[in-house]
């Protein structure tokens, strides 16, 4: 007499082999899909870097309008032209407005 492979054992086979297929779908999904940590990761540091070049232009802005400001006034713009044309530069940074 001849004994086969126990109906439990076999039984026991698909359901692990679901169980693992299912746990690499979930991992994928959680891991590389549209919404996945590896694209909310991308979406951060892209946000971070959005962050850090509005800080940026920002105080550019800040720059120019300090420059406006003092440009605007036509004494100032005069005083500006007078400095730059003795010290023999012929293009000054804003910056250097003070």
């Amino acid at each position: 007499m001849k004994k086969g492979p126990r109906p439990e054992a076999k039984r026991r086979v698909p359901w692990a082999f679901i169980a693992i297929l299912l746990a690499v779908l979930i991992g994928f999904i959680f891991l590389r899909g549209p919404y996945g940590l590896i694209s909310i990761m991308k979406r951060r540091q892209q946000v971070r870097r959005t962050e850090q070049e509005l800080g940026r232009l920002g105080a550019e802005v800040d720059s120019l309008k300090r420059v406006h400001k003092l440009l605007e006034d036509e004494g100032s713009a005069r005083d500006y032209a007078r400095r730059c044309f003795e010290a023999g530069d012929s293009v000054r940074s804003p910056d250097s407005i003070r």
